[in-house]
């Protein structure tokens, strides 16, 4: 509840317009995001949690590259 009130208050303060306080957004919440997926992919790999070859297989990367710019939990 408290998000959805600072959210927008924060977009609204901004004065910039919706287009760089989406940039914004998007510079602050992706690059942890994408960090969060290279590191449970490491740590799967690592630890047996799925199979090496799933990452020779195509459809996990398209997954991936979907989930990297949409968001998804694994």
């Amino acid at each position: 509840m408290i998000s959805g009130f600072l959210v927008p208050r924060s977009y609204v303060e901004s004065n910039a317009g919706i287009v760089p306080f989406f940039a914004r957004r998007a510079l602050r919440i992706y690059p942890a995001l994408w960090l969060q997926y290279a590191l449970v992919i490491v740590l799967m790999a690592a630890t047996g949690g799925f199979a090496l070859r799933t990452l020779v297989e195509p459809n996990f990367w398209k997954w991936l590259g979907a989930a990297a710019l949409v968001g998804s939990n694994f």
